[in-house]
């Protein structure tokens, strides 16, 4: 067998064997819905009678006791966990996306925990050897093969490099990404095949959606494109004296090892040594969130995991910021969309939201934007009468996106994860400083960037966008303009307008044609014999035919006034 046909049946069998596996602990753990679903309900049941034993003993391993009792949303948490890492960061993904499945699923969704059992160093090693040409003894000038944090997809560890900077080492694991890979295919293949056989979802563009998964995924696996996200923000920030951002080491940094400056710190996951440490973690929290502030609503890229551990108090009352291997990228248009709605939402103005909403959203046809502005003004007094509570953001955000839900409007994937991190930022916050209010955090600076948006240089940059956008058009407008005549003139193409009901039309705008051509005819009659009877020179018989006439042209007169009259009743009626 040739090699390339060994390693496309070997890919082949490697999936077959997954997805069996996958089939097998969704049975198992009573998934019954999702096998129906992909049409696998006959093969599966006949598949675990024939393998029962085993089936049981992984029930058995999962310490499933309450299997009769448990949720649905639970049962569906436990079996993403059984499936390791892919499935599991589907599974916090999809616990963002509040505009697609419920809030109850979403919170069992969110407990999903990215822990593992550390791989061993020596595999671990011939990674790190494989992918930067030589062995950790000779690249750095001391290295803990005793990984500071483990992962599904990589392990971090501390080194020293040889002209004695600290860094942090991250590892991917071997065979992260062929696992990953096989259970994105079986992802994007059911995400086909349910569109396919679904309504809900080819209303929801549930490949799209998979598609989205997938890309973040594969971003998260791809370790340069960390070390660009990484960059950016370092350079964005540069000289901060709130925030800190580590240095990538570019020549120590490939697509599966990442070598960055070491962050020293307490991590905001660790409560009692922030304690401890003495740190203030109200100004701690205040500086992080202003920050993202700045990421989200002036560069237009955040780091989009901000939990608790990625989070930092540094010894000089920075705050750090790590991993980032997930971030979020949105553009000016959505962001603006974003800022307009919530801002309408805390002034009580559920028009202005509504339209916001619309801006960034694609509506399904029949949409009632009356009961849409009803439903926001129930989250606007959400907001109004949730001041003080410190999860008000993320209750407003939550409707909003319940709201997003109910009336079928399609959000693209980039503002549902900016709505949802902020959200957990506002969990973040307070879990670090109890009592902290994003919302009071968010004034200032709401306030700031409305000021430096309706600035004279902001209306200048709007307008030299919009030229940008149009001068293609203009430049480009006069040539095919000549071209399309050209064409009809040469008898290529006939242009034809036929609005509906123009026969209508047409026959009221002749009788008001005709009617007013009677009517100036009328009234020169009218005038010209009124002027020959006042003429003293006129002859008697002369006179008595002006008179004549004159009395015709006024009952003329009368009869079209009374005709105009009856049109008008008419047209009423109607």
């Amino acid at each position: 067998m040739c090699p390339i046909a060994g390693t496309a049946q070997s890919t082949r069998s490697r999936r077959s064997r997954r997805y069996r596996e996958v089939m097998r602990v969704l049975w198992e753990e009573r998934i019954f819905s999702i096998v129906r679903a992909v049409g696998m309900e006959r093969g599966a049941a006949g598949f675990f009678a024939a393998d029962e034993a085993e089936s049981s003993a992984s029930a058995a391993a999962a310490g499933r006791a309450d299997e009769g009792h448990a949720s649905p949303e639970v049962r569906l948490r436990r079996a993403l966990e059984r499936l390791g890492p892919a499935f599991i960061k589907i599974g916090q993904m999809l616990s963002t996306r509040r505009d697609l499945i419920s809030a109850k699923l979403a919170g069992e969704l969110a407990k999903l925990q990215d822990e593992v059992v550390a791989t061993p160093w020596e595999e671990m090693a011939l990674v790190l050897t494989e992918e930067l040409g030589a062995p950790a003894g000779e690249l750095f000038q001391e290295f803990d093969s005793a990984p500071l944090a483990a992962a599904s997809i990589g392990q971090v560890y501390r080194a020293r490099l040889h002209d004695g900077r600290v860094v942090a080492v991250k590892i991917q694991r071997p065979g992260a990404r062929d696992a990953i890979e096989t259970d994105l295919d079986i992802l994007l293949s059911w995400a086909r095949f349910l569109a396919y056989r679904s309504e809900w979802a080819r209303d929801r563009d549930l490949p799209v959606i998979a598609a989205d998964i997938a890309h973040v995924l594969r971003a998260e696996l791809d370790y340069l494109h960390e070390a660009r996200c990484m960059r950016a923000f370092r350079d964005a920030f540069e000289g901060s004296e709130e925030v800190f951002f580590p240095e990538p080491v570019t020549d120590l940094t490939t697509s599966r090892v990442l070598t960055m400056e070491m962050v020293d710190g307490v991590p905001g996951s660790r409560p009692e040594e922030l304690r401890a440490a003495g740190v203030d973690t109200d100004l701690m929290v205040r500086r992080g969130v202003e920050s993202y502030f700045r990421q989200i609503f002036e560069m237009g890229m955040y780091h989009a995991d901000p939990h608790a551990g990625n989070l930092y108090a540094l010894p000089d009352g920075r705050v750090g910021f790590v991993d980032f291997g997930r971030v979020g990228v949105i553009s000016r248009q959505h962001r603006r969309a974003v800022f307009d709605m919530l801002v309408a939402v805390m002034d009580d103005e559920p028009a202005d939201a509504a339209e916001a909403l619309l801006d960034m959203a694609t509506a399904a046809p029949g949409l009632e934007v009356v009961e849409l502005q009803a439903d926001l003004a129930r989250v606007a007094s959400l907001y109004r009468e949730g001041q003080g509570r410190r999860d008000v953001l993320e209750v407003t955000l939550r409707e909003t996106l319940a709201t997003v839900r109910k009336h079928g409007l399609n959000v693209s994937s980039d503002i549902v994860q900016l709505i949802t991190t902020l959200g957990v930022l506002e969990g973040v916050a307070s879990q670090l400083h109890p009592g902290f209010s994003v919302i009071d955090a968010a004034k200032p600076f709401a306030a700031r960037l409305l000021v430096t948006s309706m600035a004279p240089r902001a209306w200048q940059d709007e307008a030299l966008r919009g030229l940008r956008r149009y001068r293609r058009l203009f430049e480009e407008l006069p040539i095919a303009v000549t071209r399309a005549l050209r064409r009809a003139g040469e008898g290529e193409f006939k242009v034809g307008v036929r609005p509906e009901g123009y026969q209508d039309a047409m026959r009221r705008l002749h009788e008001m044609v005709d009617t007013l051509a009677l009517s100036i005819l009328t009234a020169a009659f009218v005038l010209a014999f009124a002027y020959l009877m006042a003429q003293d020179a006129l002859a008697d018989w002369a006179r008595v035919v002006a008179g004549i006439v004159l009395a015709l042209s006024a009952l003329l007169a009368a009869w079209l006034l009374v005709a105009i009259v009856l049109a008008a009743r008419r047209r009423r009626r109607r």
